[in-house]
């Protein structure tokens, strides 16, 4: 069948996740943009509830969604930064680690593997360059001076976990337009820990 019929044709009737699926095979792109863009938004939003309801426990007092300090500015940024920057490169970047490592390759897991550790260093660049801006960095001084220190420990966070989700996606028969959407849930759930983290230390 192709590709224009596949596009037309009507989405199963079923459950949310069917519909959902079906949408991830026709529309990858688009679908995965948002999906990374409201992951990226939410987590400043789930950070900071929980930070507040920390700070809240330790202190003894009530916990208020009211008072929750949240960055409307923050979490529209990061979402804008899920959708046009982490949800494409992550993307396209996946689909290179498939090409590198074509189903009927042998040692198809290591070469996952290597591919995607090889390939790392691109997302942590264009992180590191757009957490600059949302921070407020305007000049290419700013941001390169950010870029310098920020990119190591980025890659020293990613680089780890990263290859090794795509080892075990694969290994697991995880569908190839889901690895996106499982990468960056795991890196929410690792900036929602680092946030919190942080928060509480300040």
């Amino acid at each position: 069948m192709s590709l224009p019929n596949q596009l037309s044709r009507r989405p199963p009737a079923g459950s949310v996740l069917n519909l959902y699926t079906h949408y991830l095979h026709t529309h990858p792109l688009l679908v995965k943009a948002i999906t990374v863009s409201i992951i990226s938004g939410s987590s400043e939003i789930i950070t900071s509830c929980i930070g507040e309801f920390l700070s809240n426990r330790a202190k003894k007092k009530p916990w208020r969604w009211s008072k929750v300090p949240l960055s409307r500015d923050k979490v529209i940024k990061l979402a804008a930064y899920g959708f046009f920057v982490a949800g494409p490169l992550l993307h396209y970047i996946l689909a290179l680690v498939v090409r590198l490592a074509p189903p009927t390759s042998r040692f198809r897991k290591l070469r996952l593997y290597f591919a995607a550790l090889l390939l790392t260093p691109l997302l942590d660049v264009a992180h590191v360059i757009t957490m600059s801006v949302v921070a407020g960095a305007r000049q290419p001084k700013q941001v390169r001076a950010t870029l310098e220190r920020g990119v190591l420990p980025a890659v020293n966070v990613t680089a780890p976990w990263f290859p090794a989700i795509i080892m075990i996606a694969s290994s697991l028969g995880v569908s190839v337009d889901w690895w996106t959407v499982l990468c960056a849930s795991i890196a929410g759930g690792i900036r929602v820990v680092g946030g919190v983290v942080s928060r509480s230390r300040r």
